[in-house]
């Protein structure tokens, strides 16, 4: 056999195991662009992630005013953040997990992300926000 011909199987055979090896990972990352999120599920999320992060741009603004710069008054507006947010979530039916869990859904998938931008757009309009 020629250095070659050598050279050529040795290319082939790891091509071919190449895309053995890779083929369950793929598989493994394409439920990710399958993710289906229901109309109810999306606007609860949407509701949601609005008020957190108004309360958060209160709670931040709060933060950054001079009376603020003690350290037990930053952990009391941390700890309103965190007991507001979980009265949020729990108005709109939904988890800590839940919540992490459809934010990086709709961080990572583009046709989610734009259904969460209009579910925003409509829920804002005329809100100024």
């Amino acid at each position: 056999m020629s250095l070659a011909t050598a050279c050529y199987r040795l290319a082939t055979a790891i091509a071919l195991a190449t895309t053995v090896l890779t083929a369950p990972l793929a598989a493994q990352q394409s439920p990710v662009e399958m993710v289906v999120i229901s109309a109810s599920v999306m606007e609860a999320f949407t509701a949601a992630h609005v008020e957190v992060a108004t309360l958060r741009t209160k709670l931040q603004a709060e933060l950054a005013e001079p009376k603020s710069k003690k350290p037990e008054v930053q952990a009391s507006l941390r700890d309103k953040l965190q007991v507001n947010t979980e009265r949020i979530l729990k108005q709109h039916g939904l988890t800590e997990s839940e919540f992490a869990q459809l934010t990086r859904a709709v961080s990572t998938n583009d046709a989610l992300r734009k259904q969460f931008d209009e579910a925003v757009a409509k829920l804002t309009a005329g809100r100024g926000g």
